[in-house]
């Protein structure tokens, strides 16, 4: 699931993050999103690592790679969070959210 998420962004550079995210900000929300980014940038750099010398994903940053990955996949899972708790939407909600997130973005084969 992660190498089409990380072809996708590879492939179309990145211009802007579409993914609204949510108003509403909860503490814990930052520790979701280092942890995200810590998975993707190690699955970036294991891919890149695996490629071959002369594609185009030599000469990728798996840091830039995992930090949008994270961030869209966060963002999203925030969203989908706030669309069904409002106001009280805290942290655990946004945790709830991330496999549909993920799928949402990035759907399974």
């Amino acid at each position: 699931m992660f190498v089409t998420l990380l072809i996708m962004v590879i492939m179309h550079a990145v211009k802007s993050v579409s993914i609204y995210g949510s108003p509403r900000r909860c503490g814990g929300q930052g520790d979701i999103l280092s942890g995200s980014v810590a998975v993707f940038l190690s699955w970036a750099r294991q891919h890149i690592i695996a490629a071959d010398p002369n594609s185009n994903l030599s000469c990728k940053n798996p840091a830039v790679l995992g930090c949008v990955a994270g961030s869209a996949m966060m963002r999203k899972a925030a969203s989908l969070a706030f669309c069904h708790k409002k106001r009280s939407t805290v942290t655990g909600d946004i945790i709830e959210c991330l496999g549909e997130s993920l799928e949402d973005i990035c759907p399974a084969t």
